[in-house]
């Protein structure tokens, strides 16, 4: 019996800590395996990654147990993250191949309106929808999205509408000018202070309602940098 033998094993008759050495050489295989793969198999978790990180669990266990020889399946889970590497290579490259192998987003929802037959398509129902507006938005008032997407991983985004967005910079623009740790240090110059901020307060009203069209509002409020 040679050493590697009396370490690691062979076949299903293993001790703990044959098993135990397997899966410490796996673990090892697996991160070099991912490594290769790139960081987008367990990053962006389009439908082809989950196959790719799904398959090469199922290969690699089985050397633990010692249900497949080592060899041939080291060299299957090789191929198995090689494949991926190239698709993700001609996905960059084509446009038509990422949207054939990842998808496309589905618009399920788009000024107060459902997409039933894009809901359909997807198997999304409206309490999907209102499930997530809820849990990103802290509540259900659909008055606030102009669109929701199902993303390509499965995830549903919100497109909140350029009023909303801007309401809340103004908001925040003037949560910052009252917390402002400085405000208080001159009290002389505190009636001027407040004047500022509501010029700033208005300028930056003015500056979102002219961009509404486009939902570009920046939170531009040089106040919140005072020294």
């Amino acid at each position: 019996m040679t050493l590697i033998e009396s370490l690691f094993g062979s076949g299903r008759d293993l001790n703990s800590l044959q098993m135990g050495a397997r899966a410490a050489a796996v673990f090892i295989a697996a991160l070099v395996l991912i490594r290769i793969s790139g960081r987008r198999s367990f990053g962006q978790r389009s439908p082809f990654d989950y196959v790719v990180a799904i398959l090469l669990g199922a290969t690699l266990s089985r050397i633990i147990v010692g249900a497949s020889p080592a060899a041939p399946t080291a060299i299957a889970s090789f191929v198995i993250v090689s494949l991926h590497r190239i698709l993700a290579w001609g996905c960059v490259h084509s446009e038509r191949l990422e949207r054939l192998v990842g998808g496309a987003p589905r618009e399920l929802y788009r000024d107060g309106r459902f997409d039933q037959r894009q809901m359909s398509a997807a198997l999304i129902t409206e309490t999907d929808v209102f499930e997530s507006v809820r849990r990103q938005l802290g509540s259900a008032d659909l008055s606030r999205i102009d669109k929701v997407l199902l993303e390509r991983n499965g995830e549903i985004s919100l497109i909140r509408t350029p009023d909303d967005n801007c309401s809340d910079s103004i908001n925040r623009a003037r949560k910052a000018n009252e917390t402002n740790p400085h405000r208080t240090a001159a009290p002389d110059s505190s009636d001027a202070w407040s004047t500022r901020s509501r010029e700033e307060d208005q300028r930056l009203q003015g500056a979102c309602g002219s961009r509404s069209h486009n939902g570009d509002c920046r939170e531009a409020n040089p106040l919140r940098d005072r020294t």
